[in-house]
């Protein structure tokens, strides 16, 4: 994957996540996209062809972990085939 095709998955992938939970995301350098928000920080790397995902979620969003984690991979399944 290269890095225009991986920057507009990631961008497509976390837009809808970004709206429901109020969070930014941000470009830090060509291959990592930071995300914060009040109850969220995290990154998504490309590293060597693989697509690595870290969240940390604060107690409020706690109880819909399960749901975030099932986006995210639903989302960057569907957009990085």
């Amino acid at each position: 994957m290269d890095v225009p095709e991986f920057r507009h998955a990631i961008e497509r992938s976390f837009n809808t996540l970004e709206d429901m939970y109020n969070i930014t995301g941000l470009w830090i350098a060509d291959t990592i996209y930071e995300l914060s928000g009040t109850s969220i920080q995290g990154t998504v790397r490309l590293v060597n062809h693989k697509v690595v995902v870290k969240l940390t979620l604060g107690l409020l969003l706690m109880p819909f972990a399960g749901t975030i984690k099932g986006m995210v991979a639903t989302a960057l399944k569907d957009r990085l085939k």
